[in-house]
């Protein structure tokens, strides 16, 4: 859907198009069921956990809690 929106973008799509990258984001994080999933998706976001210091981890920090703060 961002994708889309940002195809098209205009004044009043361009936050629409950010929510919704961020929330598709954070969906994926949380839906991680799948080891052979990203690779079928072509998304890296859905990555097995494996490891504490993951990437996802410093953007659900620094990215996504920043936007539902602000």
């Amino acid at each position: 859907m961002s994708t889309v929106l940002k195809t098209f973008e205009s004044c009043e799509t361009e936050r629409t198009a950010i929510f919704c990258e961020i929330f598709d984001k954070f969906f994926d994080c949380m839906n991680v069921r799948s080891v052979k999933e990203h690779s079928l998706k072509r998304k890296k976001i859905l990555l097995p956990y494996t490891k504490q210091n993951y990437e996802r981890f410093i953007w659900l920090k620094e990215v996504f809690l920043k936007y539902l703060n602000d």
